[in-house]
């Protein structure tokens, strides 16, 4: 285990990647500070990758397929003959990928040190991940929800 006085040092040692998570530390940035960030599973969160997005890509597709249902009163005839989950799962997999792609690219260019790996804060000021330590004169704790 890495001692408390070898642990990398951050001005904002944020705990959870999801929206809050990855809010603090662009903001923090925005100030000038140095930021890492550590999450458990996918950057971006539960919103991100199992509610928010995904969710709403769902609605979009049952929202074609009834406006296709209803289509004559716009003037356009149109049936629907029937709906390919596995067409919406890809369209869905792929709007999740699209912007997990892009906040990552984000975290990198703003130079937001992302740590892959279950955090458990330890002290006022530490963090440990799998057995490195890792210090933050100031600790956001965003661990979000359970699903």
């Amino acid at each position: 285990m890495a001692d408390s006085a070898t642990a990398q040092e951050f001005d904002v040692l944020v705990l959870g990647g999801g929206s809050a998570g990855y809010a603090a530390a662009l903001r923090a940035v925005q100030y000038g500070m140095t930021v890492g960030l550590i999450e458990k599973a996918k950057l971006g969160g539960t919103c991100l990758h199992w509610g928010c997005i995904p969710t709403k890509a769902y609605l979009h597709a049952a929202e074609v397929a009834d406006e296709t249902r209803h289509s004559e009163k716009f003037g356009v005839n149109a049936t629907l003959e029937s709906v390919d989950m596995a067409k919406v799962r890809d369209y869905k997999d792929g709007i999740v990928a699209g912007k997990h792609k892009g906040l990552t690219g984000l975290m990198k260019m703003k130079k937001v040190q992302v740590v892959e790996g279950e955090g458990k804060l330890v002290s006022q000021d530490e963090i440990e991940v799998d057995g490195a330590r890792y210090k933050g004169k100031n600790i956001v704790l965003a661990s979000g929800s359970a699903f």
